[in-house]
């Protein structure tokens, strides 16, 4: 059996941060269909993944690609998820987030997030 030693990341202070550092509601929990408890990620900082195009509007196949980090960031809730306050949460956490690598990617330019291997635990 092999042990080794992890960085762990609470999922709650990687949301809280990304919601700081941006000014947009998110939520790595409630993406992708919700995350259930004890959820457990192996990520690593900086991934190296090419941004997703900007073809957020464009669904040929019926799947609608993440908006690219830059257009979720710049982007208004829309008038229809305003209010009453919880749904235009839901609708940034559960229908309009960035892909977690381009995420986890841009915080670590910004120095906010070191290079290395993590785990990333959901406990809700």
């Amino acid at each position: 059996m092999k042990i080794e030693d992890v960085k762990l990341i609470w999922e709650s202070e990687l949301s809280e941060l990304v919601t700081k550092t941006y000014g947009r509601p998110y939520s790595l929990q409630q993406q992708d269909e919700m995350m259930a408890q004890d959820t457990i990620l192996r990520v690593r900082v900086p991934e190296g993944l090419e941004p997703w195009n900007e073809s957020y509007d464009e669904n040929p196949e019926g799947y609608t690609p993440l908006p690219t980090l830059a257009r979720w960031a710049a982007t208004e809730t829309p008038a229809e998820h305003r209010f009453p306050s919880y749904r235009e949460e839901m609708w940034w956490h559960r229908n309009f987030y960035p892909c977690r690598d381009e995420v986890l990617g841009d915080l670590h330019d910004k120095g906010l997030l070191p290079a290395g291997d993590y785990v990333i635990h959901c406990w809700w």
